[in-house]
C-alpha cells in the first residue's frame, strides 16, 4: 500500500536515481543495460553503475527503487531464509538414507496459498539448524498411491535427523500430516560397484 508522506520523501531521492524508463522502451532493455553494468541518465547518456554487497548500498538501492515507484510499502522484511538454505553443507560422506512418505489431510488443501506458505515458512525456520548436516529433498508424488510427498534425507548424524524430526513435529504444518512415514525406510548409501557385489553374493 502506497502512502503520500513517503511518496514526498521518496521524491527527494528520485533526483539522484540515474535511470528513467523512456516512452516506448521495453523493460527488458532496461534490465539488459543493468546486467551490462550501465544505467541511463535523463539525457539518454549511458553511465557506469557500480554495485557492491555493503548494507549501505542495499538500503540505498531500495530508497531509489521506492522513489521510482512513487512511495513505499508499509513494511520491508528482508528474507534471509533462501541465503541460509543455499549455504554449503558440511563436507564428508553421508552414509545414512531415510525416506519418509507424507500425506496431507483435506484441511491442508482447503487452506489458501498464503496460509500454506506461512506454515511452510515456520517449517523452514525450524529445519534451518540442521540443513548443513542433514541433506534433504522433497518430491511431489501425486499419483503414487495416496501419497502427496516423498521426503528424502541423507546424513552422517542420525542424532541430528532425530532432532530435526522433533523440531518439525512442533510446527503447525505438521498437524496436517494425515500420514507421516508408515513405512519409514532407513538404509545406507552404497556405490554401484558395492551394490553389484552385494547382489552377486
Amino acid at each position: 500500500m502506497l502512502h503520500d508522506p513517503a511518496r514526498r520523501d521518496a521524491r527527494a531521492g528520485a533526483r539522484r536515481f540515474p535511470h528513467r524508463l523512456h516512452h516506448g522502451e521495453r523493460p527488458h532493455g532496461v534490465l539488459d543495460r543493468y546486467q551490462r553494468g550501465f544505467a541511463t541518465s535523463d539525457d539518454g547518456q549511458e553511465m557506469p553503475e557500480l554495485f557492491d554487497q555493503r548494507i549501505e548500498t542495499w538500503l540505498q538501492l531500495h530508497v531509489e527503487a521506492f522513489a521510482e515507484l512513487g512511495g513505499v510499502i508499509e513494511t520491508v522484511v528482508p528474507d534471509n531464509l533462501k541465503a541460509e538454505l543455499k549455504a554449503p553443507s558440511e563436507p564428508g560422506p553421508r552414509p545414512y538414507v531415510i525416506v519418509i512418505p507424507i500425506r496431507k489431510d483435506a484441511e491442508w488443501w482447503s487452506l489458501s496459498q498464503e496460509q500454506r506458505a506461512a506454515m511452510m515458512q515456520e517449517h523452514t525456520e525450524a529445519s534451518l539448524p540442521y540443513h548443513k548436516t542433514v541433506k534433504r529433498k522433497l518430491y511431489h508424488s501425486t499419483g503414487l498411491g495416496d501419497l502427496d510427498f516423498i521426503t528424502y534425507f541423507e546424513t552422517s548424524r542420525l542424532e541430528d535427523f532425530h532432532s530435526l524430526i522433533l523440531a518439525l513435529e512442533k510446527v503447525k504444518e505438521f498437524r496436517h500430516n494425515r500420514r507421516f512415514g508408515h513405512p519409514t525406510l532407513l538404509g545406507t548409501v552404497r556405490s554401484l560397484e558395492e551394490i553389484i557385489e552385494v547382489l552377486a553374493q
